[in-house]
């Protein structure tokens, strides 16, 4: 009776210590080993892994030893076992299914997620068969990708060694490159090959930073100029009252508006020195103080551009000035216009009394002489018209008005025809005698 007892004892003690022994291991997968033909709990016939092969009809061995089938290119159960782990492999001295022989190891670490890991930063390949432990057969690879969860991806390869027993491999083995989530696997070296593997991810993989952007420091900056019109070295026509665009990138713009010198001036304060300057393409009505309209002037330019670093025109008219770098304050920055003057009006500059083919002056008029007129004047393009008055009291009567280059005059023969005459012309820019100067005003006698 003491005897019986004692064996039930050692028995109970017996599996007692096999259930610590397997508790207390790390395995992600129970190691295969030789067991008794009851070890395999098989999965039922045509159940589908999903693990692509070829080719159809081949068989093969897991390590947890449930017998697989490939069948339309993809691993089914056949429902029976196989007769010890790892067989089926057709005397290859490669196991296809190595998951059975792959353990967890190693403490998962602060701020990642457990997923599948059971709390595991590793994984060890260890137990293989003699026989199958060779080199070339087995893999082991870090992947990672950008997604924070525990799905199936594997994106990024960023380690792949080969595996024998004994090789372990780590989430940290590689560096994730800015990645979130890692997945560990150790397998056959083939495709499609059951891969005992871990995941996990980083759990705040993209902080918000606290640390506020730094703003950059505000150098004080300005810039300053005229616009004027100048002909040459002639004098300057200041022009007033016209608004001016600064433009500054990324900053407010300004809009300074030349006061009655035609000066201008603006702020620039800020980190980016780069600024260009715009005038109107075209000038609101109004005149210089010579009578020339805005809208006759040329220009603008600006007076000096070769002092300003990069500056270039930003259009063909020169009217927007861009890329000036500011290194510190700009002052005359001027923009000049020219043709400030409008042309003189045409004029009568002489008047002549020829003879009637137009030939000699004649100094005397005579009656029954006929004789022309002619004025010379600034401007080759417009017409004349002349009146001729005898002196009486008052003021010259004049004769009939005719419009010309010359004039054909006689002064009738008869006693009354004696005395004094005088002779004027004007300027007029149409032949019907529209459009004319004043006539100067009679002399008084």
């Amino acid at each position: 009776m003491i005897k019986r007892l004692f064996k039930i004892t050692l028995v109970v003690f017996f599996f007692v210590f096999v259930f610590v022994l397997c508790w207390s291991s790390n395995t992600l997968l129970p190691l295969a080993q030789a067991q008794d033909a009851n070890w395999c709990n098989p999965d039922p016939a045509g159940t589908n892994y999903g693990s692509p092969c070829e080719p159809n009809g081949s068989t093969d061995c897991g390590g947890d030893g449930k017998e697989t089938i490939c069948q339309n290119y993809t691993w089914h159960a056949t429902g029976n076992c196989c007769e010890q782990p790892g067989g089926g492999d057709g005397g290859d001295e490669c196991l296809h299914d190595i998951t059975g022989y792959v353990t967890a190891t190693g403490s998962l670490r602060s701020g990642y997620d457990q997923c599948n890991n059971s709390g595991h930063w590793c994984i060890k390949l260890d137990g293989l068969p003699v026989d199958k432990n060779n080199s070339g057969c087995y893999v082991a690879e870090l992947y990672t990708d950008p997604i924070q969860s525990c799905g199936e991806q594997e994106t990024n390869l960023r380690k792949r060694v080969e595996a024998t027993n004994g090789t372990e491999i780590c989430f940290d083995s590689a560096g994730w490159e800015g990645d979130c989530r890692a997945q560990l696997d150790i397998r056959r070296n083939v495709s499609g090959a059951r891969a005992g593997n871990i995941k996990t991810f980083l759990i705040d993989c993209n902080p918000p930073s606290n640390t506020p952007t730094p703003t950059p420091p505000q150098v004080p900056r300005s810039v300053s100029g005229r616009v004027y019109c100048q002909d040459g070295s002639g004098p300057i026509y200041p022009i007033p009252n016209i608004q001016m665009t600064i433009i500054r990138n990324s900053l407010n713009n300004a809009n300074p508006t030349t006061d009655s010198n035609g000066n201008f001036s603006a702020d620039l304060t800020g980190a980016d020195p780069r600024f260009a300057v715009r005038l109107p393409q075209s000038f609101p009505s109004g005149t210089l103080t010579t009578g020339q309209p805005y809208s006759e002037m040329i220009g603008p330019a600006l007076n000096d551009k070769s002092q300003y670093d990069g500056a270039k025109y930003c259009d063909p008219g020169g009217y927007e000035v861009c890329e000036v770098s500011v290194t510190n304050n700009h002052t005359n920055f001027d923009f000049r216009y020219t043709n400030c003057s409008p042309p003189p009006a045409p004029q009568c500059n002489q008047i002549e009394m020829r003879n009637q083919q137009g030939g000699s002056d004649i100094p005397t008029l005579s009656p029954g002489v006929r004789v022309q007129f002619i004025c010379s004047g600034n401007s080759p393009n417009i017409h004349y018209q002349f009146r001729v008055g005898k002196q009486q009291a008052g003021a010259p009567n004049p004769s009939n008005i005719q419009v010309g280059n010359s004039y054909s005059f006689e002064i009738p023969a008869g006693e009354n025809s004696y005395g004094d005459y005088v002779a004027q012309c004007r300027v007029c820019s149409g032949n019907d005698g529209s459009n004319c100067s004043e006539w100067e005003a009679w002399p008084n006698y």
